[in-house]
């Protein structure tokens, strides 16, 4: 609907399409999962700030999933990525910093 509404690069289309990935990674399906997250990813990349909070938290939801499934080398990048991208923003001491560690 908010794609329909907003268009396919909105950034609420982008976190509905994030909430979309937890309940199917919640509910096993893991493979749609990923896909989701990859195509939010994908549109935060065209429409956010590349430093965005936003998009490191979606990439470190991304890591998560890939880590569950066992894919460690694939989950790598994108948890480098994220800590970086919130040691940036909010120093080495806070929170999301550690969540990404």
């Amino acid at each position: 609907i908010w794609a329909d509404i907003h268009g396919p690069d909105h950034p609420k289309v982008s976190t509905a399409r994030k909430y979309l990935a937890k309940l199917l990674k919640a509910l096993g399906k893991d493979g749609e999962a990923e896909r989701q997250y990859d195509i939010a990813i994908a549109t935060l990349e065209r429409i956010l700030d590349p430093n965005s909070p936003n998009y490191a938290s979606d990439l470190l939801n991304l890591a998560r999933l890939l880590q569950d499934q066992g894919y460690y080398d694939k989950a790598k990048p994108y948890y480098e990525c994220a800590l970086k991208m919130f040691e940036e923003k909010f120093g080495p001491d806070h929170p999301k910093v550690a969540k990404a560690l």
